[in-house]
């Protein structure tokens, strides 16, 4: 979910159903660990700051990349939402 408040962008990871959750502990929990979740945001100008040290900036500040495994989003072991200061 993203929504913004000034200069400020603020995303949120979508909400697991718990179904889902059981779901992938069912067929897919061995295989969480190696498949890759990653999300990207690119700007017309540099970001100047992130809340979560686990977006990573890019050298001229325009794209900011967070990337996890789907096995740590889905137990919650992740904060994975941010406030993005353009």
């Amino acid at each position: 979910m993203l929504s913004t408040k000034g200069k400020k962008l603020i995303y949120s990871m979508p909400i697991i159903d718990p179904k889902t959750e059981d779901e992938f502990e069912e067929y897919g929990g061995m295989m969480g660990s190696m498949m890759l979740y990653e999300v990207v945001f690119k700007f017309d100008k540099p970001v100047k700051k992130v809340s979560n040290k686990d977006y990573i900036i890019s050298p001229d500040g325009k794209t900011i990349t967070y990337k996890s495994n789907f096995e740590d989003i889905f137990k919650g072991l992740l904060n994975s939402s941010v406030t993005i200061k353009r």
